[in-house]
This record gives C-alpha cells, sequence and structure tokens, in this order.
C-alpha cells in the first residue's frame, strides 16, 4: 500500500504539512514512485512510524463482529461438539480478529504479514473498534499468533482456537486430599 504525502501529513509522529513530509522522506532516503495519473509521488506505508500506521489503518477500516457464516462453520466441525462456553467464546473472539486482518489485507491491497502487523499497531494502541466481548477475551496479539490462527482455521482445525483456561487449570491443584497419604519424618537432635 502507498500513501502520497498529503495523505500521510498529519498523522501521528509525522509532519503537519504535506512539505514537512516530503521533505523527512528526502532526508530518511524513502523510495517514492509517482501515483498514476498524478504528479504526486507516493510512499510506501511501511516507512512512517507505527503510530502513523495505525492511525491511518484504524481510520479507514471499520467495526468488525465475527461473521455468523464463520461461527456457523466451527460450530459445525466434528470436533466442535467438546467447544462450550467460554471456550466457544474464545474461538469467535479469535475467528473474528483472523476475519479483521484479513479485510485490511483485501482492503488495502496487501499481504496477510503486513496486514498482520498493522492489525497489531492498532490492537496494541487501542485504535480498533472491536466488540466488547472481543476486547474482555483477546488481551494482546502479535503478527505471529495471527499467523498461527490462520494456519489452525484453514486446516479446518478451528477447535484448536478454543481455549478454557480455567478447564485446563482444573484438577493441578497443589492441596493435598484426604484420600492422600503423608510421610512425615521427625528428627531429634541426638
Amino acid at each position: 500500500m502507498f500513501l502520497c504525502a498529503s495523505e500521510m501529513a498529519g498523522l501521528p509522529e509525522m509532519p503537519g504539512t504535506e512539505r514537512g513530509v516530503r521533505l523527512l522522506a528526502a532526508r530518511s532516503g524513502w523510495a517514492g514512485q509517482r501515483r498514476a495519473g498524478t504528479k504526486a509521488t507516493e510512499y510506501p506505508i511501511d516507512v512512517m512510524p507505527p503510530a502513523a500506521r495505525a492511525a491511518y489503518v484504524g481510520s479507514h477500516i471499520e467495526a468488525i463482529d465475527i461473521p455468523t457464516s464463520v461461527a456457523r462453520e466451527a460450530a459445525s466441525e466434528p470436533d466442535a461438539v467438546n467447544v462450550k462456553g467460554h471456550a466457544a467464546t474464545a474461538r469467535d473472539a479469535r475467528l473474528a480478529v483472523i476475519a479483521l486482518a484479513d479485510k485490511i489485507a483485501r482492503d488495502a491491497g496487501i499481504g496477510h504479514k503486513r496486514a498482520d502487523q498493522q492489525l497489531c499497531d492498532l490492537y496494541a494502541t487501542g485504535q480498533l473498534e472491536l466488540a466488547g466481548w472481543i476486547s474482555e477475551e483477546i488481551k494482546s496479539v502479535t503478527p505471529r499468533t495471527l499467523a498461527r490462527w490462520r494456519a489452525h482455521a484453514k486446516a479446518g482445525q478451528k477447535s484448536r482456537l478454543a481455549v478454557d483456561r480455567a478447564a485446563a487449570r482444573r484438577g493441578t491443584g497443589g492441596v493435598p486430599s484426604m484420600n492422600d497419604s503423608l510421610e512425615v519424618e521427625v528428627l531429634y537432635p541426638a
């Protein structure tokens, strides 16, 4: 994705004027290209600081919730029989974030890796408008995490996105039960 100086001006950590952006581009050695049909020079979005990228991408996407078709498809998997309650919510939140990253890639005409990085920048700076239940479920996200979630989803293993941490910890407490035998060795000084 490429932006011209007028689109970059005024974003966080960027100069406030087009001229200032062009001077910054010249000083920093940004590789630019002519925008088709105009005299404007455009620069790759990757040259901007993360806060500026996040602000630009965040202003060009809408709030998203999980598409019902994705949730229905995930619930129809054979392994989904065991996914209930909180685990299903976790799975659906992760699928919604993957859907948003895919939307960013499609709308911006960029690859998944770049879209994932954009989404992570937006998520970290709080500039994404997500449904509250998604934000409560997913505290932070990294590009590697998104790639792992996407791989599970593409492989038809959406139920692997379902995580219930409380269920995973169940039965691992350190308190002995009454049925456990305790041996105590008492040593007396000689």
